[in-house]
Formats: structure tokens, sequence, C-alpha cells
């Protein structure tokens, strides 16, 4: 081989060798770059597609929330007119319950006053009957108007 030959060789191994590496090396970088330009777009989309799924998961959460608050609103509504009749059927029966002892304390005084009328000392137990049947009677009059004015203050609310 001759110097120029050489020259040549060395010429090319010193410049177009680095030139070509170089190149090479570029054009991989640049396809490295496209594949995880590539791979970040493909997580975007699943990101995009996960966050368009959640917002319809939190409409539907949202409608069927709605949905449980109205029917829950309804059964309250439901359960408030049957907690009206109920009190009320309660009330009365109480009243009955207190017509009814004060119409049996009438009579054990009446039967008191009549022994009495003919020197009979009434019993002891007799006495002591009278005496919490006033009392049964003041303590349900006490909580029929305890319910009286309950109710009314619910009404007022209401």
């Amino acid at each position: 081989m001759n110097a120029v030959s050489g020259l040549w060789v060395a010429l090319v191994v010193a410049v177009v060798g680095p030139a070509v590496l170089s190149w090479l090396s570029s054009r991989q970088r640049r396809a490295e770059k496209r594949e995880d330009w590539a791979r970040q777009d493909a997580v975007a989309a699943k990101v995009d597609a996960a966050a368009v799924k959640a917002a319809e998961a939190a409409e539907l959460l949202l409608a069927a929330n709605e949905r449980v608050a109205k029917a829950a609103a309804d059964t309250n509504s439901k359960l408030d007119v049957i907690h009206v009749l109920v009190n009320s059927k309660l009330t009365e029966t109480e009243q009955r319950v207190v017509d009814a002892m004060t119409i049996t304390l009438k009579t054990m005084k009446e039967v008191v006053s009549l022994k009495e009328q003919l020197n009979v000392t009434p019993s002891p137990q007799s006495l002591a009957h009278i005496r919490e049947t006033e009392d049964r009677i003041a303590e349900l009059e006490r909580d029929l108007c305890h319910k009286l004015e309950q109710t009314k203050a619910a009404d007022a609310a209401g």
C-alpha cells in the first residue's frame, strides 16, 4: 500500500468513521424517543380513558344517590303519617283507660261512702287501692298532657 492510500484510509477512519457512528447513534436516539413518545401517548390514552370512566361512574353514583334520597324522603313521609296515626290511636286508647279508671274510682268511692253510711269501716286494702288508682289516673293524665304538648310542637315545627 502506498502512502496516499494509507492517508485515505486514515482519513476515512478519522473522519468518516466518527461521522457514521454519530449518524447511527442519533438515528438510534430518535428511534428511542419515538418509542418513548409512543409509550407516553399510550399511557396518556389509558389515563384519559380511566378519567372518562371515573366521570361516568361519578355521574351514575350521583344519580343513584338522588334516587336513594328521594326514596328516603318518600319513606320518611310515609313513616310520619304512620307515626301520627299510631300516636293518635295510642293517645285515644290511653284516654279511654283514664276514663275507665275514673269511672272505677268513682264507683269505689261510692262503695266506701255507702259503707261509711252503714257504719262499716272500709278495708285498708280498699282505701289503698283508691289512692293507687288516683295516683295512676294522675300519672296517665300527665302523660296525655305531655303527648298533647309534643304533638302541638311537632305540628308547629312541621
